[in-house]
C-alpha cells in the first residue's frame, strides 16, 4: 500500500521513505515555519484644515488586505504591510482628541492616506504629543 501526504502527489511504498518526504510550502505537513515579516520605517508626514488632518504613509503597492488602521479618541495604531511582507507597525499619540467613528483610511498605490476628524475644530501644533 502506497503511503503520503494527501496535499502532495509524492507517494512512497515504505514507511521509512515515507519519514523521509519533506514538508511542503502549501499542504498541511508544512514542517518549516513562514519566514518572520521583515519591518521597515516608512517615511510619513500630515497636514491639516479646520476639521481634519491627513497623514500620508508612503508606501508603494501596500497591501490592501492587511494594511490595518485602528482609530481611538487620542491614538492611532498603524500596521501597514508593504511589498514582499514588509511591516511597519506604529501607535501615534495623538496631540488633541480625534473622532475615531468618522475617521477613516485609503491605500493607493503610491501612499496609505489616513483621515483623522479632530473631535474640535483647532489647529494643531504638532501630529504626536
Amino acid at each position: 500500500m502506497s503511503k503520503g501526504w494527501s496535499c502532495c502527489r509524492r507517494k512512497v511504498l515504505e514507511f521509512d521513505e515515507f519519514l523521509k518526504i519533506e514538508g511542503c510550502t502549501v499542504g498541511k505537513h508544512k514542517f518549516v515555519a513562514p519566514p518572520a515579516p521583515t519591518t521597515v520605517d516608512y517615511r510619513y508626514d500630515y497636514y491639516q484644515s479646520v476639521p481634519k488632518v491627513i497623514l500620508s504613509i508612503y508606501c508603494k503597492k501596500a497591501n490592501k488586505e492587511k494594511t490595518n488602521i485602528r482609530f481611538e479618541k487620542d491614538a492611532i495604531h498603524l500596521y501597514v504591510v508593504g511589498p514582499d511582507s514588509q511591516v511597519f507597525e506604529k501607535t501615534l499619540k495623538l496631540y488633541e482628541r480625534i473622532k475615531p467613528d468618522e475617521s477613516s483610511f485609503v491605500v493607493m498605490s503610491t501612499k496609505v492616506e489616513v483621515r483623522l476628524i479632530k473631535e474640535e475644530s483647532v489647529q494643531w501644533d504638532t501630529l504626536e504629543m
